[in-house]
């Protein structure tokens, strides 16, 4: 039997700067129970949200500008949020906080 560890994969910023996200980025706003990163391509990140009744859609753009005074992230990377139900779960069951969908 295999035993799957911590598998996140990382963003790859259009810099080459890779980021894990490891810090919590989002435990500030109110409202997220959890969220997931999918990057399919380098200027583009899709944060999915999964959200309590606290939760506003006004914190996007506030969440947005968060990421990137936190994380250094420039205007050439778009965010997309969506509020979901559940997340996307690898084969062995567990939820990755970062999906990369770039070739390494």
């Amino acid at each position: 039997m295999d035993i799957e560890g911590r598998m996140d994969d990382y963003l790859i910023l259009p810099n080459g700067r890779k980021e894990y996200f490891a810090d919590g980025a989002l435990g500030y706003a109110k409202g997220i129970i959890t969220a997931q990163y999918i990057q399919e391509e380098l200027n583009l990140i899709r944060v999915n949200l999964i959200v309590d009744n606290q939760f506003k859609e006004e914190y996007f753009k506030d969440i947005e500008d968060n990421f990137r005074k936190i994380k250094g992230i420039d205007n050439s990377v778009v965010f997309k949020f969506a509020i979901v139900d559940s997340l996307i779960k690898r084969e062995s069951g567990k939820v990755p906080l970062i999906i990369s969908r770039i070739p390494k």
